[in-house]
């Protein structure tokens, strides 16, 4: 999965011209954090209490990759 997510963000990036591309995900859902920091992403930080599910609120995790990044 992250090799697809790899191509996706170079593409949206060098191709179609995005300056940032985010995602973000639940604390619980370790899977997708992993696939975000394995693809490059920076951690952002924590959107506190920013997700309503089930009668209870939850925080979530923000990555992005911006095209800086690629001139490192």
């Amino acid at each position: 999965m992250s090799e697809a997510v790899i191509k996706v963000l170079d593409f949206l990036i060098n191709e179609v011209g995005y300056e940032r591309v985010s995602a973000e995900c639940t604390f619980d859902n370790i899977g997708s954090r992993r696939v975000m920091e394995k693809s490059g992403m920076t951690f952002e930080g924590i959107k506190r209490k920013s997700y309503y599910k089930n009668n209870q609120f939850y925080d979530k995790y923000l990555y992005s990759k911006i095209r800086d990044d690629y001139k490192k």
